[in-house]
């Protein structure tokens, strides 16, 4: 594996630990949802990038945008 996605893949998980444990505060649940469409986004424009060197980066947002979109779905608003 490549160094970026060791020091790619904590981050990630991080960052959403971090937007999962914000949903419960003061966020509202179309915005979270919102936040996970764009992160959906932004992976899916990095996975079909050719000659990209990110190790399933994109793949990685797109899974993470999912997940946010999910909790952001069920928030109760």
């Amino acid at each position: 594996m490549g160094l970026l996605f060791i020091i790619t893949l904590p981050l990630l998980l991080i960052l959403v630990i971090y937007l999962i444990s914000k949903a419960q505060g003061a966020m509202a649940g179309l915005k979270i949802m919102l936040l996970g469409l764009h992160l959906t986004i932004i992976g899916g424009i990095l996975s079909f990038t050719y000659e990209s060197s990110l190790i399933g980066l994109g793949y990685l947002l797109i899974v993470a945008g999912f997940i946010v979109a999910l909790v952001g779905l069920g928030k109760n608003d």
